[in-house]
C-alpha cells in the first residue's frame, strides 16, 4: 500500500490494486488533518482494497458552501483520475458533520454506490454550541447553521437520491440523530436505508484510544487485531458486499 499523499483539499491512500473508491468526510475540527485523525479507520478500509479520498477542511456556518466545495473536490478528482473502472464503486463515508455535507451534495449522491453515515447529527448552532446562546443574546444575533436543521431534512428529502444507506449509531452516542434521519430516508421510493447498532461513542472512528505517535509506530497487523474501529470496520465491509454486490478483499 503506498503512503498519504495531498493534492489540494484531498488526502490520498491508495492500494495496490484498488477495486473502489471510498470517498471520506470528517467532523468537526478533527477533519482538517483525517489521514492522522481517522488514520486506523481509513487504513483498514483501505486494505481491504479500496482508494480512499478524504476531504480535509475546518467546518463553518455554512454547510451548503462547503457540501458544495466537497462535491466539487470529489468530482474534480474522478475527472482527472486514470481509474475510471475503480471509480465505477464509489462509497461515500461520513462521520458526524461529515454525514451531512455527504447528503447535501449537488450532485445529490448520484456518483457513489452508497453512503455510509457514522454518528449523523443535524443540530442547530445554538445545540451543538452553547457558548453561541449566550452570545447570541448579548449581542442580539441570529447564528445558525445554512441550512438550517428543518432545511436539511428537506433539501435531503428532496435532493437526495442514494438508495443504499448504512447509519451507523453508536450506543454511547448522545449526539446521534440517525433515527430522524432514517424517516426522511425512508419516505423516499426504493429506499434500501438501514440503521446499525454498534458499541462505543461519537468519537468512536477517531483515533483517540493511543497516542498517533505510538500507534504510528504498529506493524499493519497489530494495528487492525488491536483497533476498536477493526469491527466497525468489517461492519462496514459486510454491508457494503451485501447491498452492492461484488467481491471485497
Amino acid at each position: 500500500m503506498s503512503t498519504w499523499r495531498q493534492r489540494g483539499n484531498l488526502w490520498y491512500l491508495s492500494p495496490h490494486r484498488p477495486i473502489g473508491v471510498i470517498e471520506f468526510i470528517g467532523g468537526g475540527y478533527f477533519a482538517a488533518i483525517p489521514h492522522l485523525t481517522y488514520k486506523i479507520l481509513l487504513e483498514e478500509l483501505a486494505s481491504a482494497g479500496f482508494m480512499i479520498r478524504a476531504w480535509s477542511y475546518i467546518p463553518t456556518f455554512d454547510h451548503q458552501a462547503q457540501a458544495k466545495a466537497a462535491t466539487y473536490s470529489f468530482h474534480h478528482e474522478r475527472q482527472r483520475s486514470d481509474q475510471h473502472q475503480v471509480d465505477q464503486l464509489s462509497i461515500r463515508i461520513g462521520h458526524s458533520l461529515g454525514c451531512k455535507l455527504h447528503l447535501l451534495a449537488t450532485d445529490g449522491g448520484y456518483n457513489s454506490k452508497a453512503l455510509v453515515a457514522l454518528s449523523f447529527n443535524n443540530y442547530s448552532a445554538i445545540q451543538s454550541i452553547p457558548l453561541l446562546s449566550n452570545l447570541s443574546k448579548q449581542l442580539g444575533l441570529i447564528t445558525d447553521f445554512s441550512p438550517c436543521s428543518s432545511d436539511t431534512f428537506r433539501l435531503i428529502s428532496k435532493g437526495y437520491k442514494t438508495s443504499h444507506n448504512l447509519l451507523v449509531q453508536f450506543s454511547n452516542d448522545h449526539l446521534d440523530q440517525s433515527y430522524e434521519l432514517l424517516k426522511i430516508l425512508e419516505k423516499r421510493p426504493n429506499d434500501s436505508s438501514k440503521i446499525l447498532s454498534h458499541p462505543g461513542d461519537h468519537l468512536t472512528p477517531i483515533n483517540l484510544s493511543l497516542p498517533n505517535h505510538f500507534v504510528n509506530n504498529w506493524p499493519a497487523q497489530d494495528k487492525i487485531k488491536c483497533s476498536p474501529i477493526d469491527k466497525l470496520t468489517q461492519n462496514i465491509l459486510s454491508w457494503c458486499e451485501f447491498s452492492i454486490g461484488g467481491k471485497i478483499q
